[in-house]
């Protein structure tokens, strides 16, 4: 073995050291990393550079030169020139056999875009373009604010960009949306210019004043200092894959992920269906939603991991025969998602979705555990449409500008009361958001295994499958990927990370194996636990972490006191449809109240930003992102999995007994009463250190960390503590 070899075996070893070193924070982790990569870069280069004689060397430098004059050329030739017109020249200027590198406006062998700029041509990757240079998007990559055309689009919340764009004649794929299917194209040219000051936004539709966009309605136009925050909605589509090396996980995440496969070869159709746009209007957040006609978007050929999970049949039915609060939410999903869909047929803009889902609910009783036959008789009642427009007279009582256009709004309604929700679409629906939450938990384990940043890697969901791929958001990979893969699972170990006693929440962002992060983001979240137990709870836990948001929540006691105590009348199964819209609050006619019921009532049900929600890295895009994805029936399907590995009493017999049939044992334990919470703590932790260390199967008992979860009803808690054998 050479020195190079040697070195490179040696910062192997150092960074597997380092990983698990848990007194290395990990903004020196990250440094040691960066630090590493460039090392073994230039000992790669290194290893090249010995291997190149001066007959190459001097080649090389003749095809650099040669290339040099042939740029130089087109530049003299034509000063606007783009990569579209370079084929005009090749055979003039180039040797033979007459064709030019791919890579001459491909570096790193990725696809390209020009942005025009007012006549100044800029050549980005496509992935940046599509991430941060889309139509309607804002940015000061080239110096002065520039904004990407997307045209008129209030009228229809439609971006026609056939006639503001150069695009591509041929789809690069065709991709299914909603009912129909759309041909994407790629754009060679994405025209752009430079924003005139001052700055001016309309609050009805939040068009900006620019020559570009404008708006004929009547509403104010204000001046805003910042300029409103933009990001892509995207699609996502498997084109094709070459599969390499399988892994299984181990306990107890191997329940839930049946195997996971590295792809070092996978190509995605990446599409850009719109954008949406988001701006505080006198202290309010709007958000808008714009579609693309047609959509944009490349093909990009990049590594992944593909993860196989288990969603069977049995548990979507069981849960949804059992949970009612989560049926109900579920039907709830599926009026917003299609309701979604026939606005943007009807060219109804989405900043009239809230508040049309809000009266809906009013009027069909949703706020209420119904079932999908009394919602379905509430859609198909000849008196639906009329009462839900009288209901929007409500709902507009705390929104700013105009109600939505009567005609348009009739069709939407009209539309929607075809719609006939039956078990086996309650079903579908469910499986599918449950694939999807999933799907954000893996993306969001891939970061912190491979210590990668949410634009680094990206995902798509095979429903048909039961599969999802976490993939490198960049053409050629990055080694985000391939990262986690290797850290997927360790044998014998597996850590859930005990912080409830320390303030340090931020430890559980360390990097740490694949099967362990994944878990402990599918554990009940401290958020959600904390709020249910503001609100609803009889137990207050002495964890640390606990105590410091409960004493957060109680600061709003003084000033939110009328919210709180309206949210605990409604109930516990009230939460999620109430806090959509104003149909459900306090009409004293006082924003500031509504604002505050508002807040309160979002508490972690279905998700939030520090559990599942990805925002704007979202599929369905930020805006959508609530009604398609679940916390909660995500907490059911672990319940559901690791139930044969539970034990729910404090019993050291049924405790070993499960260790030796799985290698993995769950003691779960609730506490009802506030009385008996001390004794309680007091006999697990006796009961844990009679386990610890027991000898079984030729292995030894190890707790693996414990987490806190809520009683159904939300007014206990229960404690987990996990053994296994290792």
């Amino acid at each position: 073995m050479n020195i190079v070899e040697e070195l490179k075996k040696y910062i192997d070893e150092l960074l597997n050291k380092v990983r698990f070193d848990r007194n290395v924070s990990i903004d020196a982790y990250k440094e040691i990393m960066t630090a590493s990569e460039e090392l073994l870069k230039a000992l790669t280069d290194l290893e090249k550079s010995r291997r190149i004689d001066e007959q190459q060397i001097k080649k090389l430098y003749e095809n650099a030169n040669s290339l040099f004059q042939m740029i130089e050329t087109i530049k003299r030739t034509r000063q606007d020139a783009k990569p579209s017109y370079i084929d005009e020249f090749i055979p003039s200027i180039s040797p033979p056999p007459f064709t030019m590198p791919r890579t001459l406006f491909d570096p790193q062998g990725t696809e390209q875009i020009a942005i025009d700029v007012s006549g100044r041509v800029y050549s980005e990757r496509a992935e940046l373009a599509l991430a941060l240079l889309f139509p309607g998007s804002i940015t000061y990559r080239y110096g002065t604010p520039v904004k990407i055309c997307c045209g008129r689009w209030f009228q229809s919340g439609r971006a026609r960009l056939s006639s503001l764009h150069e695009l591509d004649p041929d789809p690069q794929f065709e991709l299914k949306e909603a009912h129909r299917t759309f041909k994407v194209y790629k754009p060679l040219t994405l025209r752009a210019f430079r924003l005139p000051r001052p700055y001016q936004i309309c609050v009805e539709c939040l068009s900006l004043s620019d020559g570009d966009e404008n708006c004929g309605h009547s509403a104010p136009r204000i001046h805003v200092r910042r300029l409103p925050s933009n990001h892509p909605i995207i699609r996502k589509l498997e084109l094709s894959r070459i599969e390499g090396e399988k892994k299984r996980v181990q306990m107890p995440m191997a329940i839930i992920i049946s195997e996971a496969t590295f792809l070092p070869e996978i190509e995605v159709g990446i599409a850009l269906i719109g954008f949406e746009r988001t701006i505080s209007v006198r202290g309010r957040s709007r958000q808008v939603r714009v579609i693309y006609d047609p959509p944009i978007g490349v093909k990009i050929k990049t590594a992944g991991i593909s993860f196989k999970v288990k969603i069977s049949d049995d548990f979507v039915k069981a849960i949804l025969d059992s949970n009612r609060i989560l049926r109900r939410d579920v039907i709830l999903q599926i009026l917003a998602n299609e309701l979604s869909d026939i606005m943007s047929d009807v060219g109804l803009p989405s900043y009239y979705h809230e508040p049309l889902l809000s009266a809906i609910i009013s009027i069909i009783g949703l706020d209420e555990v119904i079932d999908e036959r009394t919602v379905t008789s509430s859609l198909h009642d000849p008196g639906f449409v009329n009462r839900v427009i009288n209901a929007l007279n409500t709902e507009f009582a705390f929104r700013e500008g105009t109600r939505p256009d009567a005609p348009l709004t009739q069709r939407v309604l009209e539309s929607l009361q075809n719609l006939t929700i039956t078990e086996n679409e309650l079903h579908m629906r469910l499986y599918r958001t449950i694939l999807h939450s999933l799907a954000h938990v893996f993306l969001l384990a891939t970061a912190i295994t491979s210590g990668s940043q949410l634009d680094d890697i990206d995902y798509l969901v095979n429903e048909d499958e039961a599969e999802i791929i976490i993939f490198d958001a960049v053409s050629g990979g990055n080694g985000s990927s391939k990262t986690a893969f290797e850290f997927l699972s360790e044998e014998g170990k597996f850590d859930v990370e005990t912080y409830w006693q320390s303030e340090e929440r931020e430890e559980i962002y360390r990097p740490k194996n694949f099967d362990e992060t994944a878990f402990e983001l599918l554990l009940p979240c401290i958020n959600s636990i904390a709020d249910r137990i503001f609100l609803f709870g009889r137990v207050k836990p002495a964890e640390n972490e606990i105590k410091r948001k409960l004493r957060e929540l109680r600061i709003k006691e003084s000033t939110h006191q009328r919210a709180i105590r309206r949210i605990v009348e409604y109930g516990i199964s009230k939460l999620f449809p109430i806090g959509i819209g104003y149909h459900a609050v306090d009409y004293t006619n006082d924003p500031r109240e509504a604002e505050r019921f508002r807040e309160m009532a979002n508490i972690c049900l279905h998700g939030c930003p520090e559990c599942i929600s990805i925002g704007r890295k979202c599929n369905y895009g930020s805006f959508y992102e609530k009604y398609n994805i679940s916390k909660l029936a995500l907490d059911e399907l672990l319940n559901h999995n690791i139930k044969e590995l539970m034990v729910t009493s404090l019993s050291i017999d049924e405790t070993l007994k499960i260790l030796k049939k799985y290698e993995v044992a769950i003691l779960s334990v609730p506490c009802i009463d506030e009385k008996l919470y001390g004794e309680l703590l007091t006999k697990l932790n006796s009961l844990s250190l009679q386990l610890v260390g027991r000898e079984m199967n030729g292995k030894h008992v190890k707790l693996s960390g414990y987490w806190i979860g809520t009683t159904p009803n939300f007014e206990g808690i229960i404690y987990n503590y996990m053994f296994q054998l290792v």
